[in-house]
């Protein structure tokens, strides 16, 4: 490949067809064989958070611009976006009301049953 500078100074690169691609690409693998960084332990802390002060953590993470696509772990961003959708409901968060929330959409078991989520909200 080769690199030129483009528009106000942003990379791009010639791929092997000599069509232009952007070096800033949004591509979550981070690259060709690449992941972004990630910690799916912290993925964890900040879901178990949420489950113990509900509302407020929430609340605290959409402040932060924490969204689904966040979480490197899909299960991790199913149950985000239960959450969000449980607070933007103004509804308790408890592990109960987000597992049968999960089990109504037919997501509880994709991401690992109900011995996932209180995994999860143990740590």
């Amino acid at each position: 490949m080769a690199e030129e500078n483009g528009p106000r100074g942003s990379r791009r690169f010639r791929n092997r067809d000599g069509d232009f691609t952007a070096g800033n690409s949004s591509d979550a693998s981070g690259g060709v064989g690449r992941s972004l960084p990630h910690s799916i332990e912290a993925e964890e802390y900040l879901l178990s958070c949420c489950f113990l002060d509900g509302l407020e953590v929430v609340s605290r993470c959409l402040e932060a611009r924490l969204s689904a696509g966040s979480f490197y772990v899909p299960a991790h961003r199913t149950i985000f976006e239960k959450l969000v959708e449980l607070y933007n409901r103004q509804s308790l968060i408890d592990l109960a009301i987000v597992a049968e929330e999960l089990k109504t959409t037919r997501q509880l078991d994709e991401i690992g049953g109900y011995a996932f989520l209180t995994q999860i909200s143990g740590r």
